[in-house]
């Protein structure tokens, strides 16, 4: 049986059971976690914005969270997160997985800062986790949507509505600020990840003016069902024997990070 590792808002903490709350500290930053259990498999949970919400999207330490999973010896790690949506058919409340990102970030986070090393993200999230993630998502009643292209923007501001018209030509469909870095870095160490997103609002001009309020109660809304989704995941996941397309990189990432 695999550890698990799981990144996502501080709410979802209460998927570990038996948790004990610890922090890392290491040459790329501080990092809060729970480490405990969740069906009777060991799990890490991190929570992205800190225990307190104290990092914003631009100030996440992406390195060190993904440097302690690689150092508790997980490889396989669902990230969750809030997103805005390009398409008016997949309004707020959708739950969505992507397969393909759009980088318009200007941060060049990498673990290869002082190695000519090129990764490979021609599939920037991992096939088999989306495919047992989405057999569970059937089996439990879930509805998913799945295919859809990520627009990764900077941050902490939202997006003005001529970047998201430019965004939905280019091919987005959702757009959020914090899975790039991660699921780049997540790939440089070699692990399997792959990205859960809710819909919490239209991007800005698809509606008036963005409503938090809005946005947190959708939040909390359709929090249960990603909670059951990843829950009921997590032994299956773990159980699985996973191909090593995500995990080419997982030997020089650790001769890079010792």
């Amino acid at each position: 049986m695999y550890k698990v590792g799981v990144i996502g808002g501080s709410g979802f903490e209460t998927l570990i059971s038996e948790g004990v709350r610890k922090r890392d500290l290491d040459r790329y930053g501080s990092i809060d976690y729970t480490l405990g259990y969740v069906k009777g498999i060991e799990t890490v949970f991190i929570p992205r914005h800190g225990f307190k919400h104290e990092y914003p999207p631009h100030k996440i330490p992406f390195k060190a969270m993904i440097n302690l999973l690689n150092k508790l010896d997980i490889d396989r790690v669902i990230g969750i997160s809030a997103v805005g949506s390009l398409r008016e058919d997949l309004p707020p409340g959708s739950i969505a997985i992507p397969i393909q990102l759009i980088d318009y970030t200007i941060r060049r986070d990498t673990f290869y800062e002082d190695h000519p090393i090129h990764v490979d993200v021609s599939r920037p999230y991992c096939r088999a986790l989306i495919k047992i993630l989405l057999d569970k998502a059937e089996e439990l009643g879930i509805k998913v949507e799945y295919g859809l292209t990520y627009v990764a923007t900077e941050g902490p501001r939202f997006e003005t509505p001529s970047e998201i018209r430019m965004f939905k030509v280019l091919g987005g469909d959702l757009v959020g600020m914090t899975n790039i870095p991660e699921a780049i870095l997540a790939r440089e160490a070699g692990m399997h990840y792959a990205l859960i997103t809710l819909v919490t609002n239209y991007a800005a001009g698809m509606q008036d003016l963005i409503d938090m309020d809005e946005v947190y109660r959708i939040s909390k809304m359709r929090e249960r069902d990603i909670f059951r989704l990843v829950e009921e995941s997590i032994p299956v996941i773990s159980s699985s024997e996973l191909d090593d397309e995500c995990i080419r990189f997982r030997g020089r990432f650790r001769e890079v990070s010792r």
